[in-house]
């Protein structure tokens, strides 16, 4: 057993009952395998979920197992053969270690469901042990960077479709303006921080790095991020969206081009509201959602309500890199002709092509007579 494990305390009395007793399987049809669906039915109320990425489920497993003993009737598990290994592997499993209390895996990742009355500080043991076993520490860059693209069928039903993300070469210092990177820890800060809500808004010209740092964000972060298309964008607080993402908590939701959700035509829009209602309001008490949106349009045609101190996580734009940042990145490059103007991000690596043109922009004013 790893003695470097804090393990919460948990009565033997609690340990010994059988709290999975009462499970309706017929009812919960297609849901049974949802650890969602199983404590609202032992428990008659919805719970505080904590959702993590990246951690070792069967050291996790065989820790829990070896520590607590629990009933074997409060452990639900499902295997299946690996052709790879020859060995039969933990796909799924759920353990009641108390009839309020679950523990589960499955390829969504490791969820913690507890009653909302726990008390803070035993939440945040339970959050405590779940961080002691991610594979990588934070702000380490992962091997791949995976998201997942909210879609939806002709006949509205959403599904999350996972794809992997090109590891893009980035260096904050080297390829952002100096004051991004305090603006950059204090994202990371709050996007790593379970069961937290609010909007992150990062705009600019394109080509500054937008897109690049988000691709960025998907190899240093545990929690699912979720692309959601500007379509389904729009209705963030319609039934179908909300019934889905109850088995998403904790979840970072990214929308790119965002500018139909954001900005204030005069009157508050439907999408805003959806979009508040989200990242701050009733439905963000019960999701813990993130929402990272870019945009390139002005910031003051954005809804003012978006930017409430509270609601908003950070407000960031990207500007053409300062003329020392310009010469820095293009000497990194190996470059022998170097801008003499700031430039955006795009724009100086495309100055790597041999065919491209260095033009310099004549000075405005009067030129002195020889």
């Amino acid at each position: 057993m790893d003695q470097n494990i804090h393990f919460p305390s948990i009565a033997s009395e609690q340990l010994n009952k059988v709290h999975t007793r009462g499970i309706d399987y017929k009812k919960l049809g297609s849901k049974i395998n949802s650890g969602f669906h199983l404590y609202t039915q032992l428990n008659s109320k919805i719970p505080d979920i904590t959702v993590m990425q990246e951690i070792d489920k069967k050291k996790l497993f065989t820790e829990l197992i070896a520590h607590y003993k629990p009933n074997p009737l409060n452990v639900l598990s499902e295997e299946e053969y690996d052709e790879n290994t020859g060995d039969m592997e933990l796909k799924r499993w759920m353990i009641f270690l108390k009839k309020d209390l679950l523990i589960c895996y499955s390829e969504e990742g490791v969820n913690l469901l507890y009653d909302n009355e726990t008390p803070e500080n035993e939440s945040q043991e339970w959050i405590t042990l779940l961080y002691s076993l991610v594979k990588t520490s934070e702000g380490e860059m992962k091997e791949e960077g995976k998201m997942n693209i909210l879609a939806q069928d002709m006949y509205a039903n959403l599904s999350l479709k996972s794809f992997t993300v090109p590891k893009p070469a980035l260096d904050i210092d080297l390829h952002y303006n100096d004051d991004f990177h305090p603006i950059h820890d204090y994202i990371l800060k709050r996007l790593q921080t379970p069961n937290d809500t609010g909007l992150v808004l990062l705009h600019g010209l394109p080509g500054t790095g937008k897109t690049t740092y988000l691709r960025y964000l998907s190899f240093i972060l545990n929690k699912k991020l979720i692309y959601v298309p500007p379509a389904i964008a729009s209705n963030l607080s319609s039934l179908n969206f909300v019934t889905f993402m109850i088995d998403y908590p904790n979840s970072i939701l990214i929308i790119e081009d965002a500018e139909n959700i954001l900005v204030d035509e005069g009157i508050r829009t439907f999408p805003v509201s959806s979009l508040l209602n989200v990242a701050d309001g009733l439905l963000s008490d019960c999701l813990n959602l993130q929402v990272i949106c870019t945009f390139n349009t002005d910031l003051r045609r954005i809804d003012k309500a978006l930017l409430r101190k509270g609601r908003l996580i950070a407000l960031y734009e990207f500007k053409k890199l300062t003329i020392e940042k310009t010469m820095d990145l293009a000497k990194s490059l190996g470059m022998n002709k170097f801008p003499e103007n700031p430039a955006i991000l795009a724009d100086i690596f495309s100055m790597q092509d041999p065919d491209y043109r260095f033009e310099k922009k004549n000075k405005i004013g009067f030129n002195r007579k020889p």
